[in-house]
């Protein structure tokens, strides 16, 4: 049995190795035109926020963890809790 899932695991790791191996052909792509993604220029804008919304009601904490070494309690207001139009979670 162990043979088999030695021979298994022989077969799989050859597969992988050989579709890591396929690079492809090469190409004559101009790499001095490549931008990273941070440098790239962007015309998205953050939406304005008017108001801040109201203090939050007992009732209304979810609270999470954020890490589990800390006597802290993290709680979130579920009703002040959105996603803007431009994916901004406020």
């Amino acid at each position: 049995m162990k043979a088999i899932a030695f021979v298994v695991a022989c077969v799989a790791t050859g597969a992988l190795l050989a579709g890591c191996s396929s690079a492809g052909k090469p190409t004559n792509k101009d790499d001095s035109a490549f931008t990273y993604l941070l440098d790239r220029q962007s015309n998205w804008v953050e939406n304005k926020v008017d108001t801040l919304p109201p203090l939050p009601q007992e009732s209304n904490l979810i609270t999470f963890d954020v890490f589990g070494n800390t006597p802290l309690k993290f709680s979130i207001d579920r009703n002040s809790l959105m996603v803007g139009t431009d994916c901004v979670v406020r």
